[in-house]
């Protein structure tokens, strides 16, 4: 289907590395929200204060040490640059209101992407098998392409994904909890 040993030649990768990719990517798809929470988390009280940073470059520092542990050098630097590229548009185009709904959404719509590929391709259970498939070009070139493409359609900035407010239900479940 794919050229797959012309791409890999082109982008310098074996196959075993665009396994190495995807599995960072799974690691970036589910690290990203919680990290972020905590960064945007507004505590009152001084030792929320304490915990929200602690909280925030501890997790962090895991992931970090996590992809560098696993992958050296160079899934630090794919840990960053997937990190980047996979939410680039949630960094660029934050608004303050309803950021933990375009957080939510991207979240979302990046994990579905993700397994919904993962289906397609049958891939192996387990990412950290993919190394061993050969449709793992394919499913990498798809995947990531589908995050541009949902990015330069703005999916995200819909008026239906606007008029969702996320802090507003959470706050609501909070109250129903306290009662």
């Amino acid at each position: 289907m794919f050229p797959s040993s012309s791409l890999t030649k082109f982008l310098a990768l074996s196959r075993t590395q665009l396994g190495d990719l995807m599995e960072i990517e799974f690691i970036v798809i589910h690290s990203f929200p919680f990290i972020v929470m905590f960064y945007f988390w507004k505590p009152e009280k001084k030792w929320h204060r304490v915990g929200r940073v602690i909280a925030f470059w501890g997790l962090l520092g895991l992931y970090i040490m996590m992809t560098s542990q696993t992958y050296g050098f160079w899934g630090l630097a794919v840990f960053c640059g997937l990190t980047m590229t996979t939410y680039i548009g949630f960094l660029l185009r934050i608004t303050s209101p309803k950021r933990l709904t375009q957080l939510f959404v991207r979240w979302g719509l990046n994990f579905v992407i993700f397994i919904f590929f993962a289906i397609i391709f049958d891939m192996p259970k387990g990412v950290d098998k993919w190394h061993y498939s050969n449709d793992v070009i394919a499913y990498g070139v798809l995947y990531f392409t589908s995050l541009g493409l949902v990015e330069i359609m703005g999916f995200y900035q819909l008026k239906w994904i606007e008029k969702i407010d996320i802090e507003k239900i959470i706050q609501q479940g909070n109250r129903r909890n306290n009662t």
